[in-house]
């Protein structure tokens, strides 16, 4: 399946498993494709290493897609059927059903308090973007 300009890749599947921390910079991946497809392979494969991805997009509206279809793919409260069917109809339409579009207001909801810091998240830091950029995601949510 083709996300983007290419397939989806572990970037992690040649490095080392016994290394504790790893960091990976991604410069205009234009979605979470590779960052979904590694967090997976962790998961299923039951790695316990801390990954710091560090993703560098050319506009806030990618940043912004791919802080939202990530949240869907951590959300522990969600079914995987429920899951999977936000992602897919959040990834590939222009309109979605009332269900998903309630579900939608809700995570932007939290993710505007975790952009404007009045609410923790431990899978996402925000610390290196400019506060005009903040408020440029802020605005798009």
């Amino acid at each position: 399946m083709l996300w983007g300009n290419s397939p989806p890749v572990n970037l992690i599947s040649q490095l080392e498993k016994s290394k504790d921390t790893i960091d990976i910079l991604i410069v205009g991946g234009c979605d979470a494709r590779h960052i979904i497809k590694t967090l997976s392979n962790l998961y299923r494969n039951n790695f316990k290493m801390k990954i710091m991805f560090h993703s560098l997009e050319a506009s806030l509206e990618d940043i912004a897609r791919s802080i939202l279809l990530i949240n869907i793919c951590l959300e522990k409260d969600l079914g995987l059927q429920e899951a999977s069917r936000y992602f897919l109809e959040i990834l590939g339409n222009t309109l979605i059903i009332p269900a998903t579009a309630k579900y939608v207001i809700g995570a932007i909801r939290r993710l505007i308090d975790v952009i404007t810091q009045s609410y923790p998240c431990s899978w996402l830091d925000l610390e290196g973007l400019k506060y005009r950029d903040r408020d440029g995601i802020e605005a798009i949510f």
